[in-house]
Formats: structure tokens, sequence, C-alpha cells
């Protein structure tokens, strides 16, 4: 758990360094941070009495709503990576195309 909250908070870190839109991410963490303390304030009643069904449900709605942004990343990356290569077909096609036009041109002029 330490672990995927560590790798969390570094991924939040690398998006705000990517997308610093301030007013909007400071709200997001604002939220968050309700949620948060909401969580540990539930946990805490839950340790309380001496039973562990609100942490149960915290944790079960953290895997189910969770998703890995490394992940997305990694998809993001390899599709950066397809958009390239075909960026870089397109050019290859392209100078075919304008070497056979300027042939073509050529071989009308000389023949004429």
């Amino acid at each position: 758990m330490a672990e995927k909250l560590k790798k969390s908070t570094n991924n939040i870190c690398k998006s705000l360094a990517e997308n610093p839109d301030i007013p909007n991410n400071l709200g997001k963490a604002q939220i968050d941070m309700r949620k948060i303390l909401d969580d540990i304030f539930a946990i805490k009643e839950d340790l309380t009495n001496g039973n562990f069904k609100k942490f149960e449900a915290i944790l079960e709605r953290f895997n189910a709503s969770s998703f890995n942004i490394e992940d997305l990343r990694k998809q993001e990356m390899e599709n950066l990576k397809k958009l390239k290569e075909i960026n870089e077909d397109y050019s290859k096609e392209d100078n075919e195309y304008i070497k056979d036009v300027i042939i073509k041109h050529l071989i009308v002029n000389f023949n004429v």
C-alpha cells in the first residue's frame, strides 16, 4: 500500500509538472484531501469500535476506482511511437509521390 501511495504521489507530481493548471489542480487537491480525511476518520471510528467494515469498504472503493497511471503513460508512449511511425511513413509516401510527379513531368516535357 505504501509503495502504491508513493507511486501515486510521484505520478501526481509528474502530471502537475506537465500541466500546471494551478486553480484546477488546487481545487482537486482540496477535494482529494477532504476525502482522505473523511476516510481516516472513518478508519479511526472503525478501530475504536473494534471492527474493520468501513476500512474494508474504503479499500474496495479505492481499488475499484483506482487506475494505474503508469499503464496509461505506457499506453500514451506507445501511441506516440505509433503516431511518429505513421508520420514517417506518410512523409516517405509523400516524397515518393513528389518524385513520381516530377519524373512524369520531366518525361512529358522531354518527349515534346
